[in-house]
């Protein structure tokens, strides 16, 4: 009998020490969530509070859109209480974000950016001396070189090979530089002054259209490395972009307006003359053109073959710097005084 009454001891202080454990653990699981809850519920309000990004804010919230009570019972405290609510509230309230993602690099950097033909880099630069090439997926710093002029730069453009860029800078040079190396390895001189991005590489003809003074666009054949074409235009070129096909070559002039002219016959096939065009990308159907307006930090979107073109729309990092054009999706990179990429 002594050993039966042992045992059942023995059990009983073993069930209680397993169900003791099992709390402990649960508390610790709650304990846990909760402080993930608290991370969320600052990081959202820190969003809101800078104006960074309402996009952001609510990937935090919606996090804990599904929660329920702490340990998942409709018996135990609720996991969102007034705070969630109040913030997001306040985030379906603020104005439209259109950015999907921040890439914070510094303004020195952030100038001029493109993506390369194949998507998968982003080369950037702009005030400093620094050329970043970015890996699109991971968003990491793959290869950081010095370009050799010393002029501010917000022009730069992918060769067709991803292997080459050409980098365009105020009052002076076009320089081309091999990415593997870093080297600088041709160089041609214009007198374009300080136009903001009258830069572009057709990449099936292997042309750089480029602003030989303020009133012509010069085009430049890489294989015979000599001008072949010069196209005057009737005012200050602001933005030089060649079609995803290499079809057509876009330019915005001040005063003007926006052209599109075929290639090779160089006849001119669209113009808007009514509204101001700062920067301007195709889109990667070659269907339409993302268009910076008169007011720096908007954009408006022209469709040249029904003459169409919608109203502006804020940009979401204010006065837009620089545009690139994602050549396969609908996204465009855009950066801005905050240091951004947005």
């Amino acid at each position: 009998w002594h050993s039966a009454s042992v045992a059942r001891q023995e059990a009983e202080d073993y069930g209680r020490a397993a169900v003791e454990q099992r709390e402990r653990a649960e508390q610790e699981v709650q304990k846990n969530q909760m402080g993930l809850y608290a991370a969320s519920i600052r990081q959202a309000e820190r969003e809101l509070a800078s104006g960074a990004s309402r996009n952001a804010a609510l990937n935090q919230l919606n996090d804990w859109k599904n929660a329920t009570g702490i340990d998942g019972t409709p018996s135990s405290p609720a996991m969102r209480d007034w705070e969630w609510y109040y913030l997001k509230s306040k985030a379906d309230s603020a104005a439209l974000d259109p950015r999907i993602e921040t890439l914070k690099l510094g303004s020195r950097v952030n100038y001029a950016g493109r993506w390369s033909p194949d998507g998968k880099l982003l080369a950037v630069t702009g005030l400093g001396k620094q050329v970043l090439i970015i890996d699109a997926e991971t968003r990491e710093i793959l290869q950081v070189f010095n370009r050799k002029g010393l002029e501010f730069s917000p022009r730069i453009a992918w060769g067709p090979d991803s292997k080459t860029i050409a980098i365009d800078n105020w009052f002076g040079t076009v320089e081309i530089y091999d990415l593997q190396t870093g080297l600088l390895t041709q160089i041609f001189n214009h007198n374009a002054g300080n136009t903001n991005s009258t830069l572009s590489w057709n990449h099936k003809f292997n042309l750089i259209a480029y602003c030989l003074d303020q009133g012509k666009i010069g085009i430049y054949d890489m294989a015979q490395r000599k001008l072949v074409k010069v196209l005057p235009t009737s005012s200050e070129v602001q933005a030089i972009e060649w079609s995803p096909d290499g079809d057509q070559l876009a330019f915005s002039a001040m005063p003007g307006g926006l052209h599109v002219v075929d290639y090779p016959s160089m006849r001119v096939s669209y113009k808007l003359a009514a509204r101001v065009v700062q920067r301007l990308r195709w889109t990667p159907s070659g269907e339409q053109l993302i268009c910076q307006d008169a007011r720096p930090s908007q954009l408006f979107v022209v469709t040249p073959e029904t003459n169409e073109h919608t109203p502006a729309v804020e940009s979401g990092v204010g006065g837009i710097w620089g545009m690139a054009m994602h050549p396969h999706e609908p996204w465009v990179a855009l950066s801005g005084p905050r240091g951004e990429i947005g």
